[in-house]
């Protein structure tokens, strides 16, 4: 355990309790002294940690179990995240961020990437706020990228991408297509062979943004991409929406009947998707 962390697990347990700092160091240290240690600014010593505890009516093991499990904690926060962010429960999803950004010093690198990825979603997707999401996304992309690599992360790819989605938001065309053929021809060149599912998202964003653009046969290659991705995945995350990016481009350049056929198909893979009812059956 980082001692330093130690404060941050007192202050913790003091709160839930409905503790005052001047009730929990009376007698045993002074207010500022507390202050610090909670801060992380200063390690106390055994002794004071144990009287710390005592007053807590906790055993300076039981706070290391709780130091443990919060470390584990952190991890099922991020799953939860993952799940929120692609079941676009965006205000389920600014409640986590809200929750981790208190203790984000305690995240490793990784764990910091994501969170900052899914931070600047909730600014993307909640307020609109694109500048502050820009900034988390750099960071994000900051806590592992090297400019050289050949060998990018699944997050790197999404993040790079990402950005070029964020710089089309804030009108700079020049940056949003620099990310976003970023994020495509590292896919393409990568020595990497096996991607997750998720990495689809950076065909689903692009097409898109092309869409947007009214640039069609850009956005059709996208979406067929993405699709055959799916496929090769067997995956059917973002199937849905490509499916329904397909028949919207269809319908754009005036392919009626095609349309309706990928639109009906969308729809199809959705109830899929999320029809509780086909799990709902029982074997006598």
């Amino acid at each position: 355990m980082n001692m330093r962390s130690f404060g941050s697990i007192i202050k913790k347990i003091r709160l839930e309790k409905s503790m005052s700092k001047e009730r929990l160091s009376e007698g045993i240290c002074s207010f500022e002294r507390l202050t610090n240690i909670e801060d992380g600014t200063e390690v106390p010593d055994l002794f004071l940690m144990k009287q710390l505890c005592d007053r807590l009516f906790m055993t300076v093991d039981e706070v290391l179990y709780l130091y443990e499990s919060q470390k584990t904690d952190t991890k099922k926060w991020l799953a939860m995240m993952n799940y929120f962010f692609k079941t676009m429960q965006y205000e389920k999803l600014k409640e986590i961020c809200d929750e981790i950004e208190k203790t984000q010093s305690q995240l490793t690198g990784l764990e910091r990437q994501l969170f900052l990825y899914y931070q600047g979603q909730v600014h993307i997707h909640l307020s609109k706020e694109f500048e502050a999401a820009l900034e988390c996304f750099r960071q994000a992309l900051s806590q592992s990228y090297q400019k050289n690599s050949s060998a990018p992360t699944d997050m790197e790819l999404i993040i790079l991408n990402g950005l070029g989605y964020i710089y089309y938001a804030l009108g700079d065309l020049e940056k949003s297509d620099y990310f976003f053929d970023k994020s495509l021809h590292l896919f393409f060149t990568s020595r990497r062979i096996n991607f997750r599912p998720e990495v689809i998202r950076i065909f689903y964003v692009t097409a898109l943004v092309n869409i947007e653009r009214q640039k069609y046969r850009e956005a059709a290659d996208m979406v067929n991409l993405g699709i055959s991705w799916c496929r090769k995945k067997m995956s059917l995350y973002l199937l849905h929406e490509l499916l329904y990016l397909k028949g919207m481009i269809l319908e754009d350049v005036g392919k009626l009947d095609e349309a309706v056929y990928f639109v009906e198909l969308a729809e199809r893979i959705n109830e899929i998707e999320t029809n509780d009812k086909l799990l709902d059956f029982n074997v006598n």
